[in-house]
């Protein structure tokens, strides 16, 4: 476990690289840095979510949780290192989280 703790409004976020690709959904990342520093948003994991993150839409609802693969906007944040690991972690506001990708349901 990671001394490392979000607090406030806040999510920990762990970036996808510019090559990856999530199951059946693609999400379009240009393989030059140049281009990719021109693209709106970034993907990847939520690590953590601080304590009162969405508390001002009420009732106990959260877009995200730990676990979740997420788009948010990209310019939205701070890379922090996590001081156990040497990991490069993104951390972002809440009202930054633009989408949830859902796992594919099977039949």
């Amino acid at each position: 476990m990671s001394r490392l703790r979000i607090v406030g409004q806040r999510v920990l976020v762990r970036p996808d690289s510019l090559e990856e690709k999530r199951g059946e959904i693609v999400i379009v990342r240009p393989a030059e840095l140049e281009k990719a520093e021109r693209a709106a948003t970034q993907s990847g994991i939520v690590v953590q979510v601080g304590e009162i993150a969405y508390q001002d839409i009420g009732a106990g609802i959260k877009w995200c949780k730990e676990g979740d693969y997420i788009i948010y906007a990209k310019h939205s944040g701070k890379f922090v290192k996590d001081p156990d690991t040497n990991e490069e972690l993104f951390m972002i506001r809440d009202e930054d989280v633009q989408a949830v990708i859902e796992p594919k349901k099977e039949d």
